[in-house]
């Protein structure tokens, strides 16, 4: 989920003023996206808080933990992202020679570049994070070691695993 997240906050559509810079909707989308994630890993959260003694159940819930921590830090920056794009789509209608008014607009396209870019890594370090959980679950289907290869018993085994004659009694001819 959270690639799922950083892959769609990387590729976004920009205000046409600022080629780079991801419209209002893009990232309001994404950080709806955000909360969600945040709602899910504490629904999981509240749902493992009866299994704290159960391994299993405690490395979940680091992940969940994890997961919802790094999603609340994408949210918070996406939403001083949402801010900024929305005052520069709304600045698109200013004076355009006014180079005072210029210079704002670009250090806001900066601060709404920076956010991103801090909630996009933070989504990142989120997956890592929960992956790293992830690698803490016990094996499932652990592989058993091939049974050992047992010998024949009987004489006519023997003799036929040897490629022996025997006659009915097991005995060779």
């Amino acid at each position: 989920m959270f690639h799922h997240l950083a892959l769609t906050l990387n590729s976004h559509p920009s205000i046409p003023a600022h080629p780079t810079v991801p419209t209002s909707e893009s990232l309001t989308q994404a950080a709806e996206r955000a909360m969600t994630v945040m709602r899910h890993c504490t629904i999981r959260l509240d749902e493992l808080g009866s299994l704290a003694t159960d391994p299993v159940g405690r490395i979940a819930a680091r992940g969940f933990r994890a997961g919802r921590q790094y999603a609340t830090y994408a949210n918070r920056h996406l939403a001083e992202a949402i801010e900024g794009a929305t005052a520069l789509e709304s600045a698109a209608d200013a004076d355009p020679s006014d180079p005072q008014a210029k210079d704002g607009e670009e250090k806001l396209a900066c601060q709404v570049l920076n956010s991103a870019a801090i909630a996009y890594n933070s989504l990142i370090a989120g997956m890592r994070a929960v992956a790293t959980a992830a690698e803490d679950f016990p094996r499932l289907g652990v592989p058993q070691p091939a049974a050992v290869a047992r010998r024949p018993r009987s004489a006519s085994t023997v003799a036929a695993a040897q490629g022996l004659a025997v006659d009915h009694g097991g005995r060779r001819r």
